[in-house]
């Protein structure tokens, strides 16, 4: 805590936070537990999200390119917003060269359908 001076709170909330140490100190000398740091492998779990974000993508874009009649403009736009959301997502993650052919998928698909 950062303060100019130590109000009547402070104290006690310093003087509580001593007294559970204490508590949990007696305890693990009892119980001969000796505390250590909690390490997770967070750069896994961020590659794992990502790598499950950019399959979901890749499904759902896959599966709107079978399903859709590109003559119908409704269904159209459909597969353009999708395909911009992809495209987005790769250039968030740095994926410039994927974004690009996205990006020159949806022009084709606008210079070939007018949309």
């Amino acid at each position: 805590m950062y303060a100019d001076r130590e109000s009547p709170a402070m104290t006690e909330a310093i003087a509580e936070t001593r007294r559970r140490r204490g508590v949990q100190e007696a305890y693990n000398a009892e119980h001969g537990i000796t505390p250590t740091t909690v390490s997770k492998a967070i750069e896994a779990m961020l590659v794992r999200t990502a790598a499950e974000k950019r399959e979901a993508a890749a499904v759902e874009t896959a599966a709107l390119r079978q399903g859709l009649n590109l003559f119908v403009p409704a269904q159209r736009r459909k597969l353009v917003k999708a395909l911009e959301r992809e495209m987005t997502e790769h250039a968030d993650r740095l994926e410039y060269e994927q974004a690009a052919a996205i990006r020159d998928e949806i022009a084709a698909l606008r210079a070939q359908f007018g949309t």
